[in-house]
């Protein structure tokens, strides 16, 4: 049985895909995991793909829900979760995400995530950095944890609610972060670990505008369901609508040395 399940959601972006799963293959012994694909009804060649990998369709659609699926499907002892507009340039990457899952107090954990539609040497220059690293450095979470990628024990996953499928692309992790603040679960990013994600690249299948109104839509509904008391009750603070943050905690986590500028609503550059 493989250690670690690897779930990746499609929805289209067939060529996109297909760089993120030679991507992530090449950087990780295929031995230790298993892939899972969990497609929101594609129409494009996504489907070849069931040639080389197990794929299970989600017919209701929806991210969150492909999550479920993914995660409902492993029998792993490690989940972990990934969009497909990701690619990793870091070949040992999992070897500090499995080492701070086995080896501190952190339950759940993600990398690093360079945020970027453009080639960056600077993503390099960070993973030789980390290379040369023989410490794990994990850095406590708390209102930063992001989509792209993220890792926990398969029993966390059943233990903790499962994610809110009545958001669309947004506030369903954010969603399951309060849950892991709630019931004192400590979770954080391990500085050791880098993925490149595309920024949201497969995300506007029906335009720019359709997926802003899906975005404002989801806030609404995370502000329905939860009020600025229930977050402030644990250190948290919805900011306004915008497309660089979703929640604001107490401590703002970020890589040491490495600032961020925002350029735009998908893109970063770390100078």
């Amino acid at each position: 049985m493989a250690r670690n399940t690897i779930v990746c959601t499609t929805k289209n972006h067939f060529e996109m895909t297909r760089m993120c799963l030679e991507s992530l293959t090449a950087s990780i012994d295929m031995a230790m995991h298993e892939i899972i694909l969990v497609d929101d009804n594609s129409t494009d060649a996504t489907w070849s793909l069931a040639e080389n990998f197990q794929i299970i369709r989600n017919r209701k659609g929806g991210l969150y829900r492909s999550w479920n699926i993914g995660i409902e499907a492993s029998e792993s002892e490690f989940v972990t979760v990934i969009n497909n507009d990701l690619l990793f340039p870091q070949r040992d990457w999992w070897f500090w995400v499995e080492k701070s899952l086995r080896e501190t107090i952190f339950e759940f954990v993600y990398p690093v995530d360079l945020e970027s539609l453009r080639l960056s040497p600077k993503i390099y220059h960070l993973v030789g950095r980390a290379a040369k690293e023989n410490d794990l450095v994990v850095h406590s979470g708390f209102g930063d944890i992001r989509a792209c990628c993220f890792s926990g024990r398969r029993d966390l996953f059943k233990n903790i609610s499962s994610f809110d499928e009545r958001f669309q692309v947004w506030y369903g992790e954010k969603d399951f972060e309060i849950q892991l603040i709630r019931a004192g679960i400590p979770y954080g990013k391990v500085i050791n670990s880098f993925v490149q994600h595309l920024g949201s690249a497969t995300l506007t299948d029906k335009g720019r505008g359709a997926y802003e109104a899906a975005k404002r839509s989801d806030y609404q509904a995370f502000l329905d369901k939860f009020s600025s008391a229930e977050l402030s009750d644990i250190g948290l603070t919805l900011p306004a609508f915008g497309p660089h943050r979703l929640l604001d905690g107490a401590s703002p986590n970020c890589l040491e040395g490495v600032p961020t500028r925002w350029l735009t609503d998908h893109d970063y550059d770390y100078r």
